[in-house]
Order: structure tokens, then C-alpha cells, then sequence
């Protein structure tokens, strides 16, 4: 995965509505150049992940800065990126399907279950294919509206009495209440939408702390939104599991899979949601043991 690029001359200390535009400028940049690699080698997962994580990045920041954005000038993008968004997601779901699908095809054994894994995987190339197809020959077009819709980022941004650095406070710790308040999730293993939930919301803790680093302990900003990415990846595992517990046993009642070899993929998915969920309880548990969410507020909110 491609790092967020540096934001140029960023002051902490200048106005917040000048930072909020070299972010939103930079931001824009990034999805525009990732958007013309994928034209070229549309075929390379890194690719479309670089793609998909630079949206993210980008519509996260919008939604940080959204109280200091026209949003009525804003809304036609922020519809655009979520189609956009969207159709992408659709494609790179395909190819963390087959990479799932072939890293479990190397623990198979018995010679039905394999085949019926690889027909799996073979269903997943041909709709990935086709997918991408229809998003390759619209792109073209995307890139076009995107690179349009940019440029009212100069004239969206409001005025604000708030530095930058104070900006960074109040979105940090908006983001951090907010993953706080859906904490009680971890308490609820089976409670696959609010755990969902708070992977998202724990996402978009992390970017903001990346993109606010700069104006703190560089080395301690940075360790800090490596554990909270710890955690959003250990929940995105198990959300991964969840997707594909629900559609192998939607497959199974529908007999559309052979039921020995249904059964052994659904337990393997079951046993790997379990690890995930433990994982993501034995972190949280370390957090609250060290105090991790007091450490965070203290280096980055005092």
C-alpha cells in the first residue's frame, strides 16, 4: 500500500482553512494520480488498493473538515467519490476474495473440497473481470468529472479563526469519542454491523492522526496510529470472515454448493472469525491494561 503523500508547506500554526486546502488539493492529487495508473495496470490489485485507500484518505478529510466546507458547492463530488468509491470497492472485493480463497486452498487435503475451492476462485476471476471491464471503460470519463469537481475545493473553504494544530485537537478527538462511544462492540461477539462499525470509525481515527502527525512528537504521533491501525486491521479480518460466513451459508441452504466441501469452508471461516475476534478483545484488553486511550489523549490532545 502506497503512503499518504506529505502535504507541502504545512504550517500547524497558520489558519486552519489554509491547511484544510493544501490537504484537500494533495488528497485530490493522489486519488487523480492513482486513478491514471489503474488506466494503465487496472489489472494489479496494488493498484486498485492504492486507489481505494487514496479515496478513503480523501473523502475521510472532507468529513473531518466538513464544518468548514460549503457543502452544498461540495456535494456533487461527494456523491461522485461515493459511486466511484463504490464500483472500485466492488472490484478490489473481488481480489481480496481470491487471495482469501487461494490462501485456504493450500490447507485442502481432500481433492472435492479443492475442486470446489478453485471453482470458487474461478467464479471470483470471471466477476472481478467483468466488473473491472465496466470500470475501466467508465474511468476515463470518471477521471475527467473528478479533475473537474477538484477545483471547488478553492472556492469551498471557509474562513476560521482555528490554526491548523487546533483543527487537528478537535477532529482527533471528535474521531476518538466517536470509536469510543462504539467501543461496547468488542462486548458483543456476535454483533457483526457494530463491529463493522467501529473498524470504520477506528479507520478514520487513524487517518486523522497521520495527517494531524506533523504537528506533534513526529515518532510518537505515528507509533500511536500504528496500534489503532492494529486494531482496524484485526477487525477488518473478521469482517472479511463475517462476509464470507454469511455467503457460504446462504449457499449452503440454497444447495448451491456441495454440502461436504460447504461445510469444511464455512468452519474454516468460523475458526478464523473466532481468532479475529480474540485478537481484536486481547488487544483492546492491552489498551485498557496500559491505558493506551489516556496516553493518546495526553499526547495529542493536551
Amino acid at each position: 500500500m502506497a503512503k499518504a503523500r506529505e502535504i507541502e508547506n504545512l504550517n500547524c500554526q497558520e489558519a486552519a482553512s489554509e491547511g484544510i486546502l493544501k490537504v484537500l488539493l494533495t488528497r485530490s492529487d493522489e486519488v487523480t494520480e492513482f486513478a491514471k495508473l489503474a488506466l494503465e495496470k487496472g489489472e494489479d490489485a496494488e493498484v486498485i488498493h492504492d486507489l481505494r485507500v487514496a479515496i478513503r484518505r480523501l473523502r475521510s478529510a472532507m468529513r473531518d473538515f466538513s464544518d468548514f466546507l460549503d457543502r452544498k458547492r461540495l456535494k456533487p463530488l461527494r456523491k461522485k467519490l461515493k459511486v466511484f468509491a463504490s464500483a472500485l470497492g466492488a472490484v478490489r472485493d473481488k481480489d481480496v476474495a481470491c487471495e482469501t480463497l487461494r490462501k485456504l486452498s493450500r490447507k485442502v487435503e481432500d481433492k472435492i473440497v479443492a475442486k470446489t475451492i478453485s471453482s470458487l476462485i474461478e467464479e471470483e476471476i470471471s466477476a472481478r473481470r467483468e466488473l473491472f471491464e465496466t470500470f475501466l471503460s467508465e474511468l476515463p470519463d470518471q477521471i475527467s468529472d473528478l479533475e473537474k469537481l477538484f477545483r471547488e475545493f478553492e472556492f469551498a473553504v471557509k474562513p476560521t479563526s482555528l490554526s491548523f494544530a487546533e483543527l487537528g485537537k478537535r477532529v482527533i478527538s471528535t474521531n476518538l469519542e466517536e470509536f469510543l462511544l462504539l467501543s461496547q462492540s468488542f462486548y458483543k461477539p456476535f454483533g457483526v454491523d457494530e463491529l463493522h462499525r467501529l473498524r470504520i470509525v477506528g479507520k478514520r481515527l487513524r487517518y486523522s492522526i497521520e495527517l494531524f502527525s506533523i504537528c506533534y512528537d513526529r515518532q510518537r504521533a505515528d507509533a500511536i496510529a500504528y496500534q489503532v491501525a492494529e486494531m482496524q486491521g484485526i477487525l477488518g479480518e473478521l469482517h472479511d470472515a463475517d462476509i464470507w460466513i454469511d455467503t457460504i451459508g446462504q449457499r449452503l441452504k440454497e444447495g448451491k454448493i456441495e454440502e461436504t466441501s460447504g461445510i469444511w469452508i464455512l468452519s474454516e471461516f468460523v475458526k478464523h472469525r473466532d481468532r479475529s475476534y480474540r485478537k481484536a478483545l486481547e488487544l483492546w484488553a492491552n489498551w485498557l491494561k496500559k491505558d493506551f486511550v489516556k496516553g493518546l489523549k495526553e499526547e495529542l490532545l493536551r
